[in-house]
């Protein structure tokens, strides 16, 4: 077989896949076994466009590479703690979360706090137009309660403000289910009264 690429300024592996792209083989450079490309991943950064590591390489060494780690330093807290501190995410390099269970979790409740911090009511004001006096006397007219299920908003059940996406308006605090099912439902009287019926219906 003729090749016609001239090999002077590339090193050993480099000929090595250059002469390998002419067939349906490419050496693994980790396990140096020879193997269909279909067993290489597509890395665009290479002259072959294929990973330099077979599949199995490549999983082997992730899967190990995230078994060895037992701590990781979250970003907010500054903490280094233990990897079941973090939730798993395939997303991520080494397999977690960025940040520890206890910062996503605290930074959800801030999120939608019952005594709002200064980010939110900044973004409260952006959003939907309201000052944190505007949130809290809903609240208080609602006693801390959904305006839909009249459920009592605490650490778990967190209020959500709900808006008219028609009009911008905002109609009251609802608990996170009353306000996904109005979303789901598409703000719909048709089909709420369906949905109405249909329940009256099947007792």
């Amino acid at each position: 077989m003729q090749f016609s690429h001239k090999f002077s300024e590339e090193s050993p592996e480099e000929i090595a896949d250059i002469i390998y792209m002419k067939t349906d083989l490419k050496r693994c450079y980790k396990c140096k076994t020879d193997k269909n490309i279909t067993e290489f991943y597509d890395d665009i950064s290479r002259k072959d466009l294929l990973s330099s590591k077979c599949k199995d390489c490549s999983r082997t060494y992730k899967n190990l590479k995230q078994a060895v780690k037992t701590y990781k330093k979250c970003p907010k807290c500054k903490r280094n703690l233990e990897i079941n501190n973090f939730y798993r995410n395939n997303g991520y390099g080494d397999g977690y979360q960025s940040r520890c269970i206890d910062c996503r979790t605290s930074s959800k409740r801030e999120e939608w706090a019952l005594t709002p911090s200064a980010e939110f009511t900044r973004k409260i004001m952006i959003k939907y137009g309201l000052t944190r006096s505007d949130y809290e006397n809903l609240l208080q007219e609602q006693e801390g309660r959904c305006k839909i299920c009249a459920e009592l908003f605490s650490d778990v059940l967190l209020p959500k403000i709900d808006h008219s996406h028609l009009t911008g308006k905002v109609r009251g605090i609802l608990c996170h289910s009353c306000n996904v099912g109005l979303g789901n439902f598409k703000d719909s009287i048709e089909v709420l009264e369906s949905a109405k019926n249909y329940i009256l219906a099947s007792r």
